[in-house]
């Protein structure tokens, strides 16, 4: 037997020669050579910056092989971006520099809302500085300055447009939150700026924004506020289900405690025993002691101690109270064992030279 639950030989995958030859591997479908060669045009067409040759060959390499590559994706990226170029070519023709303005912004916007590898940032931040020339007081235009700033690696050129930004419009949400995001690696000052920023971002954006909470949870528990944090963190949780914030819940959240009110599983309540057992030291109340007889029963005969004599009979040592001690004799009668002193009388007699007690002297008779 070769394997688990399997009695077949191992297939032989040997050369002639007993030498063991390399297996092919599954690489999947195989690429249809059309839809290969237009989505290499749409590719050239994109760095040109022909957004609308790009398109067409995209759709082609769908014709030939549906689900292509990453078409799809471009395909929405670039509808997107035809539509704000021909509002952007609109407002240049019309000659009000607002809505050239605004349309520079959406049109380096849509430019930047691409794959990251197809992004053309430079482009973007050309048309987002002309907006910002247009109108110097477009709050949009010095924030997505900002973010693309950002994106190319300037950020000192990102916190200055976004403070610009605010500075035009307190309560743009997006700005705060870009600034704090800047500042949040900071400290002392650059810490509680990035805090600040963080609260008003969530405070004043038009609606919940789950990464706005994350940033706000992430700049409080730097600043020693893990109660706060958590708290922001499971509003992020609400609004999201991104695995990341709940990574940051569970890091950040203190293992659960039972409630006041009851006991941990492993001990018995404070005020007394489990219900179905009897304290360990004391008997259940309708039972006596396990090591004496039940209350309505006489104790169990037992021998008296060692060291004290029975309860009903006199000590050893001592004589019974009736009887005198084992050692003398009775109070009326001589020792048994021991006969009157040679030179003294019986007890009961008088002595020999004098009368009896009961008998007059002599001469005394009347």
């Amino acid at each position: 037997m070769v394997g688990c639950g399997s009695s077949d030989a191992p297939a032989d995958n040997g050369g002639g020669d007993g030498t063991e030859q390399p297996v092919a591997k599954d690489e999947g479908p195989k690429e249809n050579a059309e839809a290969v060669a237009e989505y290499e045009q749409g590719l050239a067409a994109e760095v040109r910056g022909d957004y609308a040759a790009a398109r067409e060959h995209y759709i082609q390499a769908r014709v030939h092989q549906p689900g292509f590559r990453d078409t799809e994706e471009r395909l929405d990226s670039l509808g997107a971006i035809l539509m704000a170029e021909m509002g952007y070519k609109e407002a240049q023709e019309s000659g009000d520099a607002a809505a050239q303005a605004s349309s520079a912004v959406t049109y380096a916007q849509a430019l930047r809302a691409r794959p990251a590898n197809a992004r053309d940032l430079h482009r973007s931040r050309q048309l987002l500085l002309e907006a910002a020339d247009k109108n110097p007081d477009d709050a949009e235009a010095h924030y997505v300055l900002s973010v693309v700033a950002a994106e190319r690696g300037d950020f000192a050129e990102s916190a200055e447009q976004a403070m610009a930004a605010i500075e035009l419009n307190p309560d743009h949400a997006g700005a705060h939150y870009q600034v704090a995001f800047l500042k949040r690696t900071g400290e002392g000052a650059e810490a509680e700026m990035a805090l600040s920023h963080a609260q008003m971002a969530v405070d004043k954006a038009p609606e919940p924004q789950a990464h706005y909470y994350e940033l706000l949870a992430v700049c409080q528990h730097e600043a020693g506020d893990t109660d706060s944090a958590v708290a922001s963190i499971e509003k992020a949780c609400e609004l999201s289900d991104k695995a990341r914030y709940k990574e940051r819940l569970n890091a950040w959240r203190p293992p659960a405690e039972p409630p006041a009110d009851e006991p941990p599983a492993d001990e018995p309540p404070m005020d007394g025993p489990p219900a179905d057992e009897p304290p360990a030291d004391e008997p259940p109340a309708d039972e006596p002691p396990a090591d004496e007889p039940p209350m309505d029963e006489p104790p169990a005969a037992e021998p008296p101690p060692a060291d004290e004599p029975p309860a009903d009979e006199p000590p050893a040592d001592e004589p019974p109270a009736d009887e005198p001690p084992a050692d003398e004799p009775p109070a009326d009668e001589p020792p048994a064992d021991e006969p009157p002193p040679a030179d003294e009388p019986p007890a009961d007699e008088p002595p020999a030279d004098e009368p009896p007690a009961d008998e007059p002297l002599p001469g005394m008779d009347d």
